[in-house]
């Protein structure tokens, strides 16, 4: 178990590639300052696939339930690979 966060971060012109690569070097260095296995798993929702949701009442789950599914995606993973 762990915690959850939700960050809402501007469109920019990083990448969500560049954006995976600064997490893992994260995850690397808390993992060296605890001398631990840490891990960290996110999800992502694009501002691309933010504008695909035409019903303004339900983009926000819409975006947060896209982004838990690549979460959990990911958190299994990484489960799989240890």
């Amino acid at each position: 178990g762990g915690d959850e966060f939700l960050l809402i971060l501007q469109p920019s012109k990083i990448s969500i590639k560049k954006l995976k690569e600064r997490i893992k070097k994260i995850e690397n260095t808390l993992q060296e300052m605890c001398g631990m296995p840490i891990t960290i798993s996110y999800g992502y929702v694009a501002h691309k696939e933010i504008l695909r949701h035409a019903d303004k009442d339900t983009v926000i789950e819409n975006i947060v339930q896209i982004a838990d599914m690549r979460m959990y995606k990911q958190k299994n993973a990484k489960k799989v690979v240890k």
